[in-house]
């Protein structure tokens, strides 16, 4: 397992996470120490090749990078246990994702949904802003729903390693599909999904205009980029169902409104109204439309 790793100022910590978001890296993660007052970058792949090349890809986005990291060799053990500093318990009410190696001493309260994530999946543990908008937004569903949500279809769309659709199945939703068009990211999403033995979950490798066909999702959780999401949305509103409800995210919060304006544009050309709601943590922000959010109308076939 090859390392790569350096030191990044704190005032450029915001601009990497916008870059590894835009580029959907699974290898890259950011670790902040606020005791020392310092903020990591680190890496980690199969061969020193995939390194190289994803440290271009990364300092292409983001010149401000050195034009050599610090890169060592680590076995698989080290790897791992590296992660175990950096991944911590996160939960709301009714949902929890616990790391792996705590799963017989983190305590979850009786009844509560639970998923448990090996440490190594650097951007699949839902530490990113982005997820966790996502996750309270299916719960939100869940509980306008009640029990019908075993008659409900979930689709998460671009679902990278899947923490959205795992935790979708272990709260109860009848019909979970994920797909993403980045196949390691597929592998990774089934690797977590056999984990958690969640294998009613169908996951596949395709794309937005593949893996979504209209009145297809009662939620629909797109987690992307705002500029995808902006390219498809005629996609993504046709999939709802009556009644449905649309997830965007992956959106910067500056970048809110004309991803909006955007979507209000296509939803009154299908005869759509669009008054989503609109929450931000950090630096991202998420759109919500239908459902407990506001009421929908059948799209024009």
């Amino acid at each position: 397992m090859i390392e790569y790793s350096c030191a990044i100022p704190p005032d450029l910590g915001d601009r990497i996470e916008e870059v590894l978001s835009e580029i959907d890296s699974l290898y890259w993660s950011v670790h902040s120490d606020h005791a020392e007052g310092t903020i990591l970058l680190k890496g980690y792949f199969r061969k020193q090749s995939e390194g190289a090349a994803a440290w271009t890809e990364l300092r292409a986005s983001c010149p401000e990078l050195p034009e050599t990291p610090d890169i060592h060799t680590v076995d698989e053990r080290d790897w791992r246990e590296a992660y175990k500093e950096f991944f911590e318990p996160w939960s709301l009410p009714g949902l929890h994702w616990v790391p792996e190696w705590m799963r017989a001493t983190h305590p979850v309260p009786h009844g509560e949904a639970v998923l448990y994530l090996d440490p190594g999946m650097a951007f699949g543990t839902g530490n990113h802003e982005t997820t966790r908008l996502c996750a309270r937004r299916l719960l939100k569903a869940r509980a306008h729903w009640g029990d019908a949500i075993r008659e409900k279809t979930v689709i998460d769309a671009g679902c990278g390693s899947g923490i959205l659709a795992l935790s979708a199945a272990a709260l109860g939703f009848g019909t979970v599909q994920a797909f993403d068009n980045d196949p390691e990211a597929v592998r990774i999403a089934q690797d977590n999904t056999a984990a958690n033995r969640l294998d009613s979950i169908h996951v596949s490798c395709t794309d937005l205009t593949g893996g979504l066909s209209p009145g297809s999702a009662d939620l629909l959780l797109a987690n992307i980029l705002a500029n995808v999401l902006e390219d498809h949305a005629e996609t993504l509103l046709r999939a709802l169902r009556p009644g449905g409800v649309l997830v965007l995210s992956g959106i910067l919060r500056e970048e809110a409104a004309a991803t909006s304006a955007a979507f209000a544009e296509t939803a009154a050309r299908l005869g759509i109204p669009w008054q989503p709601d609109s929450r931000s943590e950090g630096e991202w922000a998420d759109l919500c439309h239908g459902g407990p959010f506001h009421p929908q109308e059948t799209p024009t076939p």
